[in-house]
């Protein structure tokens, strides 16, 4: 606590939005992000909250805070985890209908979580050209660590590192 108000709530709610991220996307928000749903809030009825005529557009507040390049969004709620059945690793598949199987062919990821002392270690290759790093690291945490193997990410402090291993 700062002892002042308005920056102490805007702490408390920040934690309480990077919870639900955390739960959600396996992540913390990204800042646009943040600024995108505080816009969107204010933008509905701007003289309930704020001074400020006319408001910045959404564009120009991202681009004055050095993120000209969109984020990288992912749901891992698409995605889930699996076991390679010929290997100690994972993989990582689209959701599908339950009446479908995922095939091999299907994954998007795969990889290996290590356990140290300082935390895990997530080695893993990118096997779709439409995932990034960012994105495979955010499915690797909601879908592998906690959907699959039950590690709690919302709450803990573990260190979790990842590492590219080329294809």
């Amino acid at each position: 606590m700062s002892g002042d108000m308005p920056f102490d709530e805007m702490r408390s709610a920040l934690k309480h939005i990077r919870r639900c991220y955390r739960e959600r996307f396996g992540r913390n928000p990204y800042f646009a992000e943040l600024l995108h749903a505080l816009q969107a809030t204010v933008e509905a009825n701007p003289s309930a909250y704020v001074a400020d005529t006319p408001l910045p557009s959404l564009e120009r507040l991202v681009e004055s805070v050095g993120g000209e390049t969109p984020f990288e969004h992912i749901d891992p709620g698409d995605y889930v985890g699996a076991l390679d059945a010929t290997s100690d690793g994972f993989l990582v598949f689209p959701r599908v209908p339950p009446t479908e199987t995922p095939t091999r062919d299907s994954a998007v990821l795969r990889g290996q979580v290590i356990e140290t002392e300082k935390g895990h270690l997530c080695c893993y290759a990118i096997l779709s050209p439409s995932i990034t790093d960012n994105m495979a690291r955010s499915l690797i945490r909601q879908c592998v660590l906690q959907d699959l193997l039950g590690y709690n990410i919302v709450d803990s402090e573990i260190a979790n590192r990842f590492e590219k291993i080329d294809e």
